[in-house]
């Protein structure tokens, strides 16, 4: 910048050119980094408890929660403990109960039993179920002897399947 006095004198001032109101609430780098570390085995809310744990605060300022690291996520491109499992082969309870040929409720209450391996991957109680080589053997060989519905394999083939059976009078 350059400065001119009034006798006349000039003279030229180096001035850091100040930081956009976006960069200056911007995450730091190293609490992004140790956030992508930490969403491979851990849900938003350990994640959160952990970096604020370490110090680290978000870009405002203000303590980590569920909520910012999801943002953080979001805006990041950040693979969260859901995805990693999902890329493991992990399943969802409507995918799991189709492999064993059983219902999503079945499902359900054979894991609170402790029958299936299983993965809580949120605060709402949501679950991931292990993939089948590492489910008990029972529920290998239910999967094993699961014989699928003739619709099923019609809509697997790509069948259109009508299910129209009136009961009463007509």
């Amino acid at each position: 910048m350059g400065v001119r006095f009034r006798g006349g004198v000039t003279t030229t001032v180096d001035v850091a050119t100040p930081l956009t109101a976006w960069r200056q609430r911007q995450t730091h780098p190293q609490a992004l980094a140790r956030a992508r570390d930490l969403l491979a085995t851990n849900t938003h809310a350990h994640v959160a408890e952990q970096l604020n744990a370490e110090g680290f605060t978000t870009g405002a300022g203000a303590p980590f929660d569920a909520a910012a690291i999801g943002w953080l996520a979001r805006r990041w491109g950040l693979t969260t403990y859901r995805g990693h499992l999902h890329a493991a082969g992990y399943f969802t309870t409507s995918e799991l109960a189709a492999q064993l040929g059983i219902g999503d409720s079945e499902v359900r209450r054979r894991r609170r039993e402790g029958q299936l391996c299983a993965s809580r991957y949120n605060g709402n109680g949501a679950y991931l179920f292990a993939p089948l080589t590492q489910q008990p053997e029972a529920i290998q060989a239910l999967a094993a002897r699961k014989e699928p519905h003739q619709d099923q394999r019609d809509r697997a083939r790509g069948l259109r399947v009508v299910t129209s059976e009136r009961r009463g009078a007509v």
